[in-house]
Parts: C-alpha cells; sequence; structure tokens
C-alpha cells in the first residue's frame, strides 16, 4: 500500500479525500454551535443560539443551576443540579438565553473516568520518555543518528 506503484492514483485519491472534506466542512460549517465566548462578548447577538462545552469542570452547584470552568472561563447553566458534585467533569449541549445571560442545558453528559484517563496520559508520557535511557536495547535508528 505504501510503495510507489500506482502513486499517481494514490495521490489522486488523497486529494479528492481531501477536496470532500474541505466541501463537507463548508456544507456543515454554518450548523456548528457558537464558542460560549462569543456569547459572552455580545450576548443580543447570540441569543438562542446553541452552545457546546467539551469537557468542562463544575466548580458551584446552586438551586437554579451550576456554574462551569474551563481556562479561566465561567459559565452559568440553568439546568437540573441532581447527581452533580463540584469537581465533576461534563460536557454540556444548551442553547444561549441573552436576558439572564446563561447557558440554558439540553443535553448533559457525565465524564467520570475523564481524571483516571488523563493519569494514564500522564504515566505513559513519562514511560515513554524513561524507557530509551533505562533500556539496554535502544531502536535502531538512535544508534548511528541518522534516523535511517
Amino acid at each position: 500500500m505504501l510503495s510507489d506503484r500506482r502513486k499517481r492514483i494514490k495521490l489522486l485519491l488523497l486529494v479528492l479525500a481531501l477536496l470532500g472534506l474541505g466541501l463537507h466542512y463548508g456544507a456543515t460549517a454554518s450548523q456548528v454551535a457558537v464558542a460560549f465566548n462569543r456569547c459572552v462578548e455580545d450576548p443580543l447577538a447570540y441569543d438562542g443560539f446553541q452552545v457546546n462545552l467539551s469537557l468542562w469542570t463544575v466548580r458551584a452547584i446552586g438551586s437554579h443551576g451550576y456554574v462551569l470552568y474551563k481556562v479561566h472561563r465561567l459559565a452559568p447553566i440553568q439546568g437540573g443540579t441532581s447527581g452533580l458534585e463540584v469537581g465533576d467533569v461534563l460536557s454540556v449541549t444548551g442553547h444561549f438565553d441573552a436576558l439572564q445571560g446563561v447557558i440554558v442545558e439540553d443535553t448533559r453528559r457525565a465524564h467520570p473516568l475523564r481524571p483516571l484517563k488523563i493519569g494514564l496520559g500522564a504515566v505513559t508520557m513519562v514511560f515513554l520518555a524513561v524507557y530509551p535511557w533505562m533500556s539496554k536495547r535502544r531502536p535502531s535508528f538512535w544508534k548511528d543518528g541518522t534516523g535511517a
């Protein structure tokens, strides 16, 4: 598959695939939800727009909703709070209400294994960084420094 045989056909298929992805994005870009930052910057212009918040952390829980946090940004959410605890990681889809300045929750998905995934990723990165120096048998491309 990676040989030079029929490379013009492979290149043509690659170009067609990239063209198809570009056309697909162009057709669906107007349907993508707006970023929460835009809603905050100009609330009246984005009233009622769909907003997706992916992997945000619960910062506070109140009687009518909760507050999510991610990278120096707080997002007030109006919705149910049953089963929520501060520190939970959620993905929320809702629509922006400019008068109240909140996102009205439509769907919510909890990610209880997120801390475990982050820990596993960190352990893997440390292992990949340390293993070559601790291993007596290094990959062949490291021996001569050429990468070949």
